[in-house]
């Protein structure tokens, strides 16, 4: 640490009044451009990690270096971290750790978690030991850039960065959210990708011949709207064939609150053709029957929330109640009318329902 505040102190001297903003920024430019002129750059960045005495920030600048960064910044951005170290700061990687055990402390579900992790150890790859505070705008902001080749991964991105630094506000380790000055990002929500009812037909004709241990899962999805994620939670305890009830617990629940799903008489005619009616609803794996039925329908893949998004558009089609159906879907009103409103015909809609085994 005596290295990196020499350093500092070495730069703050040059700028005299001229404040940490202004004048050690002059100052870092002096200090580039001597290294520049004495050593050039590659060998700039090198005596600085030497004079800093911290390797993963040499790492760190010449990974910048190689990726055409400005010399000059990332000497200031490196004083900036040499100031934070004299606040005693806690490190960026300190932070992470904690941030993440909390979250794991806070029954939040595990697949968040796990891509929680999975984004915060690459943005604190290299930045492990730099002190949070000294982690700017414009640094974050050019992480995002360069791993975010489409806007949904920009606004992925954007929110899970956000949970760390507003971890690191609420324990007092910054005094701002570096991500709350970034522009967010504006999505175009195009219409749900739908089944028509000779599609929805043939999908159910193949899981019965190729995938029997998937009928239970089509059937829920297709006909019910249930998330594919609450599918792998749910359990035939949960499903009342006499009644055409399926219940969806709060513990299976995306948005942890109970709902009761008054299934269609369809949907029960298909459930009570499942082979396996006790335990998990859904197979541990269902990867290699999905890919049977994909070759067997000849799909490239299988759209994600393809089933639900089916179920929506048709029950708002058959009810005409938005209300009754978000209750049974566990979405809001605004968003069915939104998405879903006048997707599908009365004549598709009959058909739809007509499906018989």
């Amino acid at each position: 640490m005596e290295c990196r505040l020499g350093v500092y102190r070495t730069a703050q001297k040059r700028a005299g009044k001229g404040g940490f903003h202004g004048g050690v920024s002059a100052s870092c430019q002096q200090i580039a451009e001597e290294n520049r002129e004495e050593f050039g750059a590659s060998e700039g960045i090198r005596t600085l990690d030497i004079h800093l005495g911290n390797v993963e920030s040499g790492k760190a600048l010449r990974r910048l270096l190689k990726d055409g960064a400005d010399f000059t910044d990332m000497i200031y951005m490196e004083v900036q971290a040499c100031a934070a170290l004299g606040d005693n700061s806690a490190s960026l990687g300190e932070v992470f750790r904690q941030c993440m055990r909390a979250k794991e402390s806070s029954n939040l579900r595990p697949c968040y978690v796990k891509e929680l992790r999975r984004v915060l150890e690459q943005f604190c790859d290299g930045r492990e030991n730099r002190p949070i505070k000294s982690v700017t705008v414009a640094e974050v902001e050019d992480w995002i850039d360069a791993n975010a080749k489409k806007p949904g991964t920009r606004a992925t991105l954007i929110t899970r960065l956000s949970a760390l630094f507003s971890f690191a506000f609420r324990r007092a380790h910054i005094d701002s959210n570096p991500v709350d000055r970034i522009d967010r990002v504006r999505l175009e929500r195009c219409p749900p990708k739908i089944l028509s009812p000779q599609q929805a037909s043939e999908l159910i004709a193949a899981t019965v011949k190729h995938a029997a241990e998937l009928i239970a899962y089509v059937s829920l999805g297709l006909y019910c709207g249930v998330r594919p994620a609450e599918l792998k939670r749910l359990d035939w305890e949960s499903v009342d064939l006499s009644r055409g009830m399926v219940r969806i617990d709060a513990a299976a629940s995306k948005v942890r609150r109970r709902r009761i799903i008054h299934a269609h008489p369809v949907a029960m005619h298909w459930l009570a053709m499942a082979p396996k009616r006790q335990g998990p609803v859904a197979p541990k794996s269902h990867v290699r029957p999905r890919r049977r039925i994909e070759r067997a329908l000849g799909w490239a893949a299988w759209p994600h929330d393809l089933l639900r998004h089916t179920a929506a558009s048709y029950l708002l089609a058959l009810h005409q109640d938005a209300g009754k159906v978000a209750m049974w879907l566990g979405n809001s009103p605004g968003i069915l009318l939104r998405h879903y409103h006048e997707l599908v015909s009365p004549d598709d809609c009959r058909r739809f329902w007509e499906i018989q085994p």
